[in-house]
């Protein structure tokens, strides 16, 4: 399986985790809690990203240029992240204070 897809599919499982069953019950409609859970999440998926490619000297292809593992889990979570994001906004009315 090619690195891009592995660090995909981790970066959705743990996206799917935080969105689906960690946010709503630890940080609801509060943006600053959610804001809180979401580094540690993010967090998590560079540390699993560097424990599997951190020693390689790969090249992850963002189809308009190269990142190195780093950069390619830490944009590639961000962009899957969105929608969730979305999503959750609207479901759970966060709040902005």
């Amino acid at each position: 399986m090619k690195p891009e897809v592995i660090l995909l599919i981790v970066n959705t499982i743990i996206i799917c985790a935080a969105y689906l069953y960690i946010y709503p019950r630890h940080a609801g409609a509060n943006l600053n809690k959610v804001i809180i859970n979401d580094l540690f999440a993010t967090g998590i998926a560079l540390l699993i990203a560097g424990i599997l490619f951190g020693d390689a000297e790969l090249k992850f292809n963002m189809l308009l240029f190269t990142a190195n593992w780093f950069g390619f889990s830490l944009i590639s979570f961000l962009l899957t992240e969105l929608p969730f994001f979305k999503w959750y906004w609207d479901k759970y009315s966060v709040n902005l204070r």
